[in-house]
């Protein structure tokens, strides 16, 4: 992961970028244009699918990218185009590039060329739909578009998930679509205690579904109320129901890393 991360900085340098922050396995970086900011994902993309940077592990990257005013100051930068891009990269599955419709107007034909609009969004704090593109970086795996997927359709229910720990609690569905969890203070929510990481556990709602995705040294411990327990590792489970999540160490009366999850469904 280190070495991925040193690459992923560097590409980012050589193709004019600037380092805004890391925190646990994600980096946030700037660019002037779009056309820069498409050609470093590509090129982190290819460095980190080559064995040469991830060898022996094969480890796979997701990337975001939108265009817009940012609040800058000596460190980071702040502001809509921050959260909106943030957003974006929970849309992205592995090995994918996802941009907006605001970036893509700002591109080259070039770029332009080598992008296929897939989804219609619903991004928190953003009022209206967001176009979602996705920069095709390697042509062979584009899957053949059968429905136009901007066309939007209508959910068959409303889900929510709650998740609580201490006086904290966070809700999912509707406009938020991902919450994370970890030692880190700019977490959604902090738990302060050793074997929890910094970046633990991000929960992701996904079309009706909510996805634990542990990023984590410890690991997560699932314990839902009506079945059998489970662990992840550096992976992701679907969560049903409601139950407990022990961060690093399995949930006891005890245990001061252990959060609360709910999961309520209304068909329309």
């Amino acid at each position: 992961m280190a070495d991925c991360l040193d690459a992923l900085v560097a590409i980012t340098r050589k193709q004019g970028g600037l380092l805004a922050r890391t925190i646990g396995d994600e980096v946030m970086t700037t660019f002037r244009t779009a056309d820069s900011a498409a050609a470093a994902s590509v090129e982190m993309q290819d460095a980190v699918t080559s064995s040469s940077v991830t060898k022996p592990r094969s480890l796979a990257i997701r990337v975001g990218f939108h265009f817009g005013t940012v609040l800058a100051d000596q460190q980071d930068v702040h502001g809509d185009a921050v959260n909106v891009a943030a957003r974006v990269v929970n849309q992205a599955k592995p090995g994918q590039i996802l941009t907006t419709g605001a970036a893509l107007r700002r591109m080259g034909p070039r770029w332009r060329s080598a992008t296929r609009q897939i989804a219609l969004a619903d991004l928190k704090g953003k009022h209206g739909q967001v176009e979602v593109h996705e920069v095709i970086w390697k042509a062979s795996d584009m899957t053949l578009m059968q429905v136009a997927p901007w066309v939007r359709i209508p959910p068959a229910s409303t889900a929510r998930l709650v998740v609580s720990f201490g006086g904290c609690r966070v809700e999912l569905g509707g406009e938020r679509a991902a919450v994370t969890v970890g030692r880190d203070g700019r977490n959604d929510i902090v738990v302060s205690e050793s074997t929890v990481s910094r970046l633990h556990a991000r929960i992701e709602h996904r079309k009706g579904r909510f996805l634990l995705i542990d990023q984590s040294a410890n690991g997560t411990f699932i314990v839902p109320e009506d079945g059998a327990g489970g662990f992840v590792h550096r992976d992701s489970v679907e969560l049903s129901g409601s139950g407990l999540l022990g961060l690093g160490t399995p949930p006891s009366p005890n245990s001061r890393t252990v959060l609360r999850y709910e999961i309520s469904r209304c068909e329309s």
